[in-house]
Formats: C-alpha cells, structure tokens, sequence
C-alpha cells in the first residue's frame, strides 16, 4: 500500500507539470495607443534572461532593461517587452527584449 501510495503521489508531480509561454506589458505600463510600430524592424534589439532550475538554480543574466540594452550596445530604448517561459517544476525564465538605438 505504501508503495502504491509512493508511486501514485510520484506520478501526480511529475506529470501535473505544464508548460507555458506568458507575453505581457513590462511592470510599468506603458500606453500603446499612440506609437508607430512600423520603424520596429529597423530598431536594434537586445534581450537579457533570468533562467531558473528547479525554481533555485540561477542561470543568466541580470533582468533589467539596462542590461539587456548593453547586450546589443543600445544607448536610448524605444520599446520594452517582456516574456516568460514555464516547465513546471523544472525549468521558469522571464526574459526582457528591448528595442532602440
């Protein structure tokens, strides 16, 4: 019985995981209503990702939009997205993409 119980709980949390790509305004909202998309191609892009392990294992760099800027040699950011990617309970990133010049 115990090891029924063992295996059952077992084979509840390894498959229960999911796996989602969440895309979402960054933390401070920024109002869309009156911006150009068009020039967006034409824009240099960086991106700095935090990547996680067992939600403990750091990997990656820094997430800010500084350090994602510095990663392609922005000096001024004109867009900001953010997005996150989650392998529950083994793998989560959150990553920041931002576009300029």
């Amino acid at each position: 019985m115990k090891k029924f119980l063992l295996l059952t709980s077992l084979a509840g949390l390894v498959l229960t995981g999911c796996a989602t790509k969440e895309t979402s305004l960054p933390e401070s909202k920024v109002f869309i209503n009156n911006t150009d998309f068009s020039k967006l191609n034409s824009l240099k892009t960086g991106e700095a990702c935090e990547r996680y392990f067992f939600y403990i294992l750091r990997i990656g760099n820094k997430l800010t939009a500084k350090q994602a800027a510095l990663n392609n040699n922005i000096s001024k950011i004109e867009y900001q997205e953010t997005s996150k990617t989650i392998f529950w309970p083994f793998y989560y990133s959150k990553c920041i993409k931002v576009y300029g010049e």
